[in-house]
């Protein structure tokens, strides 16, 4: 039987799968070309930058969890997935529908946001019932209690994931402080989650 652990860690690398067929997809039906035809530089900018800040958060963590033998490894396989990620995002027209959905009439803001909150809510349940300290003992924040070590690297991760797409708010004229608090608490409360879940200690600590 499927522990609590292993449906947390299923339920991620399944939905980053998802996540990005679901913008394959779209990038099919939609073709959504606008931004990349009037700004191919900004774009290709984007999608580089997504992807270096991916991998230098990968290669950080390698060595805060005391796996620096995995970062050339986690930092390759970052950068792919998040310019993979950014490139198929501009393409499925998610920022043009990101704006539609701000719109109060927007008739798909209701249903996205009850099932997102669905799978919030189930996510954090799992979260609470694993509640997964992590490792610090082997890495580069060895020297720092437990909290302190956690705290510095959720605000070093958040920040580079934050710069990064605040490059692509502000090459689509969409940056504001709305916009680097709404980062921020995704990528932090991610963090936080994929911690607590278990999925850090599946990537640092069984595969030794």
């Amino acid at each position: 039987m499927m522990n609590a652990r292993n449906a947390f860690i299923k339920s991620i690398m399944g939905g980053k799968l998802i996540l990005l067929l679901v913008f394959v997809i779209f990038s099919f039906i939609n073709g959504y070309k606008d931004y990349v035809e009037k700004n191919p530089r900004k774009f290709m900018t984007d999608a580089i930058i997504v992807g270096v800040t991916g991998a230098i958060a990968a290669t950080f963590m390698c060595f805060t969890r005391g796996r620096p033998d995995l970062w050339v490894n986690h930092a390759f396989i970052a950068m792919l997935f998040f310019f993979f990620y950014h490139v198929t995002r501009e393409f499925s027209g998610y920022f043009k529908i990101k704006d539609d959905i701000a719109n109060k009439d927007s008739k798909f803001k209701k249903p996205l946001a009850i099932t997102a909150a669905v799978i919030f809510g189930l996510l954090l349940l799992l979260v609470l019932y694993n509640h997964d300290t992590p490792n610090f003992s082997q890495g580069i924040l060895s020297g720092q209690n437990s909290f302190m070590a956690f705290f510095i690297e959720a605000l070093f991760t958040t920040l580079i994931f934050t710069i990064g797409e605040s490059v692509v708010a502000y090459n689509h004229d969409e940056l504001s402080l709305m916009s680097v608090l709404e980062t921020i608490a995704i990528y932090g409360g991610g963090h936080i989650m994929l911690q607590f879940g278990g999925f850090y200690a599946f990537l640092y600590e069984e595969h030794k």
